[in-house]
């Protein structure tokens, strides 16, 4: 579980989304209950082009975290500014608010 987060960390990191998101994927797959994930494989999705799969989990996102902020996800995340600045630019591109 936290082996896989982390290669999905440097997979996106590295410019691999489509890799990274595969192993968010994975993870939720065996962990359905950790949703948090979703701000981290929604970003991984849009970056792939993956974009019908991106607004399926956007949606969950939307239901479990109906307050969800960009504000709130940068916050929330240990990441460099830059890796936090695609984040943020994936959810706004799927309406995640300010």
């Amino acid at each position: 579980y936290t082996c896989h987060l982390g290669l999905a960390v440097v997979h996106f990191s590295a410019g691999r989304p489509g890799q990274a998101a595969d192993l968010y994927l994975r993870v939720l797959a065996e962990h359905p209950n950790a949703l948090w994930i979703l701000r981290t494989l929604i970003p991984a999705l849009v970056e792939a082009g993956r974009l019908d799969e991106a607004r399926q989990h956007m949606a969950r996102c939307h239901r479990e975290y109906p307050e969800l902020t960009l504000r709130a996800v940068r916050d929330s995340m240990p990441f460099r500014v830059e890796i936090l600045d695609r984040h943020e630019n994936a959810l706004r591109s799927l309406g995640v608010p300010e």
